[in-house]
């Protein structure tokens, strides 16, 4: 009998049967509910009053909107992949904890269209950017490929947390 030094990895036969129609699935999940929040809210945005701090008007004058629309395209679908990553392992191990903090930042990265003020806005950025990163940590730990489909988030969130804060600080 061998001795084995490696720790133990995970097998196929610990991962739940999934078939892979099931990642666009989630992919497609994470986009509507992302972007339909999105469109709610934009539609709803006169009917909000503005909320007080710095307006958000200096960051459409500086990149144009479309930029975040066309990088949320692809962090959402992606965040949907890694979290089907995740979800195939559910008889294998308990994934409640993975999953429940990606709800938490799933859902707290969509509180950013509740207002127009970009101080605010750079707060809830900061939270979400440290939960991207607990994300990521918890996620590491059940799927190495599900942390890698979260990459576009992990990269974009320090941009746009600094970014905020730069005009932020440079508006008041």
């Amino acid at each position: 009998m061998a001795f084995n030094s490696s720790p133990t990895l995970r097998t196929d036969k610990s991962i739940q049967p999934s078939p892979r129609w099931m990642a666009i699935v989630f992919a497609f999940s994470i986009l509507a509910i992302g972007l339909g929040t999105a469109f709610i809210a934009l539609a709803l945005r006169p009917a909000l009053q503005p909320a007080a701090g710095v307006s958000a008007e200096p960051v459409s004058s500086l990149i144009p909107p479309w930029i975040f629309w066309a990088v949320w395209l692809v962090i959402y679908p992606a965040q949907g992949i890694a979290l089907w990553y995740i979800w195939r392992l559910r008889t294998a191990t308990n994934i409640r904890g993975a999953v429940g903090w990606f709800t938490v930042a799933f859902v707290e990265n969509l509180c950013f269209w509740l207002t127009s003020s970009l101080l605010i806005t750079a707060v809830i950025d900061t939270i979400g950017l440290v939960l991207a990163y607990i994300v990521a940590w918890v996620f590491r730990r059940y799927s190495t490929v599900a942390t890698l489909w979260l990459l576009p988030w992990l990269v974009w969130m320090p941009i746009t947390t600094i970014f905020k804060w730069w005009v932020v600080a440079t508006s008041m």
